[in-house]
């Protein structure tokens, strides 16, 4: 290129005037265009390599998104997982779990992702969204006791439409889901050894190292690199590193038996009000509380849900101090009935922790006091089955109900922080909470909450020695009026008493009266078997006329209301049925045979029964003209002289009396 016409001032007065300026200019310019088809090249065959070419990217450092240094590591992601790695190593008995995750399974459906080992050592990648949930289970078991590395990687970095399953740099097994995944950001950090739904049995039983989450996919003899440790970017698995990881399952282990007390299980608290009250809108599985009682004191009770189905109650025994912990079932019935022998009761004003957890695995209930446990329960038998449902009426707290007003019921101490727990508390837990350590939602009694404590403590004994009061006053004048109405009820009764013996004496008088015109009762005298029914029927066919007439001006003169406090007396008498002795008498011993009775020995219970009959007819008559059966009384006599039917007018008894009518009222 020709640049001789330009003017000194630009191509440079320094320059040496041998100088070709056309070779200056050309080597920049070569230069320019090699580093552009290198760009070129750069962007065709990396950032955006033809299908084919995929596998053979060369994952980067960049490229790791997740790279914990030990168990306590988290890492919020801002981009897709596209492979997954790490070495581990589980015992052939071991339960496997989450390697790496991010899903809550309590929560509902979010963003998040486990790469986990099942039951049956065989991993398992979770892949979750909002509608939509992906989970594959490679074939391979990992359980061998050895170190093992395992990869998890998406066949391209296009669509995550197949997915790869190395172990120790072998392709184990590879799936191909119906429609390609949709990407995936987890919305919560990614944990290692667990997830965030905090249960033991997610919580990974094996060693792991060297975990890596990665954006892009993994090629096989990357994988193989890693495996073999002649890669930069994977470091090579050490024994300070396979120290490292025993410790971290030793450290694993003991969180997990903390995690039951994580707030997500905390279904409710009882600690700075007084009274107070919870419902529980799930079934607890665990209760602790910490109390503060002195060396004499009484007990009581330190929350309670009863009466009602499915309630619990945790108390303190008089005079023991042993801690004791009643279940109900759905039909209020005892299911479990724990008492720990073990004083909780302090000498020197401590706080002692008090907890109860029931194990759905081996359906028992245990029991512990200042962290150490001190005894089991099993389920009352015949007392249904399954786990402790959802108690039907709320838990009160420091008294069994708001209508108890028994001391012993009531608890003589302080408490603080009852809590009811969905998950069961595990010893190790239990016990290090007892020192007075905060275990996630679960916190230990500060002093401000002393201080409440004792002063709810003291509002209890005011309000108990109040109530009592009050009750005694109410009891006194309850008495009073039982007192004051049972003197009523006598002197009504006396009262009741001399009118019911007038009454009667004037009624005596108008029976007497009415019946000494030749008023009777008439029945058949023919007691043969064929005629028996008329014999005992008062409107038998030949004399039922005038039986009625005699019996309704009778119940003429008994419903006057002079008369309200009078009965009848009906007495009816059968007679011999000739002379001579009844036991030989034909017509009495045929009676008997009719009354199913024997002849021969029977014959005055059959005249007997013939009498009750026929004073039972003659009743049921008056009944039927208007006189109450109750102001009726049945009497009747066999063998007498003559046969006959007696009405005689009697007091009524005054005491019934003056009992009804003070129902009535």
């Amino acid at each position: 290129m020709d640049v001789g016409w330009l003017p000194d001032t630009v191509r440079g007065e320094l320059l040496d005037s041998s100088y070709d300026t056309r070779v200056g200019l050309a080597v920049p310019c070569a230069t320019a265009l090699i580093i552009a088809a290198a760009l070129a090249g750069v962007h065709r065959y990396v950032i955006d390599p033809p299908e084919d070419s995929k596998r053979k990217r060369v994952p980067k450092r960049r490229h790791v998104i997740m790279s914990p240094q030990n168990w306590h590591d988290r890492r919020q992601l801002h981009a897709v997982p596209r492979a997954f790695e790490c070495w581990i190593k589980l015992r052939p008995e071991s339960n496997g779990g989450v390697i790496v995750g991010s899903i809550d399974t309590l929560m509902s459906p979010s963003r998040g992702i486990n790469l986990e080992v099942d039951d049956e050592g065989h991993p398992k990648l979770v892949w979750r969204t909002l509608d939509f949930e992906y989970e594959w289970v490679a074939d391979s078991d990992l359980r061998t006791g050895e170190w093992t590395h395992l990869a998890f990687t998406f066949g391209s970095n296009g669509a995550l439409d197949m997915l790869l399953c190395f172990v120790d740099g072998a392709e184990v097994d590879h799936d191909s889901p119906e429609q390609a995944l949709p990407n995936v950001v987890p919305e919560l950090p990614m944990l290692v050894g667990r997830d965030h739904s905090y249960r033991v049995d997610n919580a990974l039983d094996g060693e792991v190292a060297h975990v890596r989450v990665w954006s892009c996919m993994l090629p096989d003899e990357v994988i193989e690199a890693h495996v073999d440790g002649t890669n930069r970017i994977y470091p090579e698995l050490t024994e300070a590193d396979k120290t490292k990881a025993a410790t971290d399952l030793q450290e694993r282990r003991l969180d997990a038996q903390l995690s039951h007390f994580h707030q997500r299980w905390l279904l409710g608290t009882l600690r700075l009000t007084w009274p107070d009250r919870i419902s529980l809108t799930r079934a607890p599985r665990s209760v602790d509380a910490w109390v503060n009682l002195a060396a004499d004191s009484e007990g009581g009770v330190i929350c309670s849900s009863v009466p009602g189905a499915n309630g619990i109650v945790m108390q303190v025994e008089r005079g023991s101090g042993f801690p004791r912990l009643i279940w109900y079932s759905e039909d209020a019935r005892p299911t479990f009935d724990l008492t720990l022998e073990v004083d909780a009761r302090g000498s020197n004003g401590d706080w002692v922790h008090v907890a109860f957890a029931y194990s759905e695995s081996t359906d028992t209930v245990s029991g512990f006091v200042r962290g150490v446990r001190c005894g089991e329960g099993r389920r009352i038998r015949n007392s249904g089955a399954g786990p402790p449902g959802v108690p039907a009426t709320p838990v009160h707290f420091a008294k069994e109900s708001p209508e108890s007003l028994e001391q012993n019921r009531w608890l003589d101490g302080m408490v603080s922080h009852v809590r009811f727990w969905a998950s069961e508390l595990m010893p190790h837990g239990v016990s290090v909470h007892a020192e007075g350590k905060t275990v996630y939602g679960a916190h230990a009694v500060t002093r401000d909450e002393m201080r409440a404590a004792a002063e709810q403590a003291e509002q209890r004994r005011e309000a108990l020695s109040e109530r009592v009061d009050q009750a005694r006053a109410e009891a006194e004048a309850a008495a009073a009026r039982a007192k004051e109405s049972a003197e009523l009820q006598q002197r009504r009764t006396e009262e009741i008493a001399r009118l019911a013996k007038r009454q009667a004496a004037d009624a005596q008088i108008k029976v007497m009266s009415y019946m000494s015109s030749g008023k009777k009762i008439d029945f058949s005298e023919s007691i043969s078997p064929l005629k028996l029914g008329q014999a005992f029927l008062v409107d038998n066919d030949a004399h039922a006329k005038a039986n009625n007439d005699v019996l309704a001006g009778l119940a003429q003169i008994l419903t006057r209301e002079e008369f309200a406090h009078v009965k009848l007396e009906v007495h009816a008498k059968t007679s011999t049925f000739g002379s001579g002795d009844p036991a030989r008498n034909r017509q009495l011993q045929a009676l008997a045979k009719a009354f199913n009775l024997d002849p021969k020995t029977q014959v005055k219970a059959a005249a007997e029964e013939l009498a009750k009959r026929r004073a039972t007819s003659t009743r049921d008559a008056l009944v039927k003209l208007g006189i109450p059966e109750d102001r009726l009384a049945l009497k009747w006599t066999g063998l007498s002289h003559t046969s006959e039917v007696l009405f005689t007018p009697k007091p009524m008894d005054a005491a019934a009396v003056a009992s009804g009518e003070a129902m009535e009222t």
